[in-house]
Formats: structure tokens, sequence, C-alpha cells
């Protein structure tokens, strides 16, 4: 700006020189005119040009600025703010969701229901059917082990495991890498009451093990416990698999009493007890320590067991 004002200055210097010589009016300008171009001209483009490109700065300036303010008071907000419906629309929606959940808990409690009573109406059936499924004790599954599974793998392999839920508890097999006649060999045990064991069937679920994405199912097998209602051990030998090409699934499984869990662990105790006695030196202890078990008829039944007698009669 300054420089163009003493441009100005100068032009009107020289005119007013000009006038005062009166020279030739077709003369140039020696200092007033270059090449054709008008000096006021030139130097109010000057002036235009520096205006013109300070302005451009402080807008980017300012804009740069408000960007970044933006920015932090949108981040601000985005930690702040909660999840809330928007519209009536949403909320109408939200109220729906809520009146479905509600709905589907009572179809599911009424069918609870209904599985209770056909089971308890079974159990009315048999001589101490309502006192056995109404008891606590433990439910075991046994899975051994599978045959002929489909191949998952490019190279014709698989890593199958099993997977199964009961009683609100899931459960999981180890991975038999790259072997499609797995051998499990696996134990589960869920404590509970029976008849809450039996409500629903049993699914066992195989699938095979991927490192990179979801692993993908192999079949599954899905069988009814009202079994339980009269035997203390289901056993299952090579069931197919359903939605697969081919394959079997082996498994077992074992209800247990709170009662015959106690006289199991007190076997086992007295086992542990007496482990390399002679049996001179097991009745002897019998009868100087174990009187009241006797009597009861608990070392009765071990002594049968072991000798094939029992000490009373």
């Amino acid at each position: 700006e300054k420089a163009a004002t003493t441009v100005q200055a100068h032009i009107r210097g020289s005119k007013t020189r000009k006038q005062t010589k009166s020279t030739s009016a077709a003369a140039p300008a020696q200092a007033g005119a270059v090449d054709g171009v008008d000096p006021d001209k030139a130097a109010t483009s000057v002036q235009a040009a520096i205006r013109g490109s300070k302005t451009r700065k402080q807008v980017k300036e300012q804009k740069s600025a408000a960007t970044t303010v933006q920015s932090r008071i949108r981040g601000r907000n985005s930690r702040k703010s909660k999840p809330v419906p928007s519209t009536a629309e949403d909320t109408d929606q939200a109220e729906a969701a809520a009146k479905l959940q509600a709905v589907t808990r009572g179809q599911q409690a009424r069918k609870r229901r209904a599985s209770l009573e056909t089971i308890r109406e079974a159990a009315a059936a048999v001589e101490g059917g309502v006192e056995r499924v109404g008891g606590e004790g433990e439910l075991e599954v046994f899975i051994e082990c599978a045959n002929a599974l489909p191949a998952m793998d490019r190279g014709g392999r698989a890593d199958p495991y099993v997977k199964f839920a009961l009683n609100g508890s899931d459960f999981s097999t180890k991975v038999m890498e790259g072997d499609l006649n797995p051998i499990y060999e696996a134990s589960f045990k869920v404590k509970g009451v029976l008849e809450d064991l039996m409500l629903n069937p049993l699914t066992l679920c195989l699938f095979d093990k991927d490192k990179f994405s979801k692993d993908d199912p192999m079949g599954e097998v899905s069988v009814s416990l009202e079994g339980l209602l009269t035997e203390d051990k289901l056993t299952f030998e090579k069931q197919p698999l359903d939605k697969a090409k081919s394959g079997t699934l082996s498994f077992s499984v074992q209800w247990r009493s709170a009662e015959r869990l106690a006289n199991d662990a007190a076997r086992e105790a007295i086992d542990e007890e007496i482990k390399g006695e002679t049996i001179e030196q097991f009745y002897i202890n019998v009868i100087v320590f174990n009187i009241k078990e006797v009597a009861s008829g608990k070392i009765n039944d071990l002594l049968a067991s072991k000798t094939g007698s029992k000490l009373l009669a």
C-alpha cells in the first residue's frame, strides 16, 4: 500500500510538471506512462491485489480456527450425549419393542409351566416319581466320540468341537484338530432339580474351529431327557447328526440324586481310609470305629461289593 501511494504521488507530481512546462501533448509522459499503461489504473490494481491477498489470508485463518472450534464442540457433545428417542416415532417403536419382549417372556413362562405340568403328570404315574423329579442332584453329560464327520477344510480335514447349553450354563469340549473321528471322553456336571433339567431337549452342536473367521456348524443332535423319570442313565450310541451331510455322535446322560451323591462321597472316603489294608484289618476297623456305620447298612453294602458277604445279616 505504501508503494502504491508513492507511485500515485509520483504520478500526480509528474502531471503537474508537465502542465507547468506546457510541453507537447503528444509527447509520452516519462514518469506517467509506460508502454501505454495508465499509471493510475496500475497503482489501483496493485492496491486491490494487496488488499485481496490480505483478505484471503485472513478468511483462510478464520475458517481454520472455526473448523477447529467446531470439531472440539462436536467431540464434547458426542462424549456427553446419551441415546434418547429423538422423535415420537422412535418412542412408539421403543414401547412396541418393550411390549413384544413382555409378550415373549409371557409365552415362555406359559410354555415352561405346561412342560412342568406334563413332567409332573408323568411322574405321578410312577411310584416315587414325584419325589424323584422334584429332588435335587447332579446331571452328568458324558461326550464320548464322533464318527465320519464331514470335511470342512480344503485339505479334507476339520477341527471339530462340541458345544451345548444346560440349565443356563454353556459347555464346550476341547478342539480336536484335523480329526474327522474325534474321541472326546469329556464329562460335564450340572447341579439342579431334575424336573428343571428335563424341561428342554438336550441339543449338542458340533462346530469346525476357524482361526480367522466365524466357526462353521457341522451338525447337531437333539434328544429328550424324559427317560430320566425312571432311569438313572441314558445312553445314545452313534446318533446321526441333523443339518449335516454325514456323521454321528455318541454320548450319555446320568442322573445322581443328592442322597446318592452323599453315599458315593462316603464310599470314596471309606475306600481311601482302608486302602492297602487286609480284609482282617478292615473288619477290625469296622467293628472298632464304625459300629454306627455298620448298623446303618452302609458298611454292609461296601463289604458285599468287596468280599461277596456281609458283616451283619
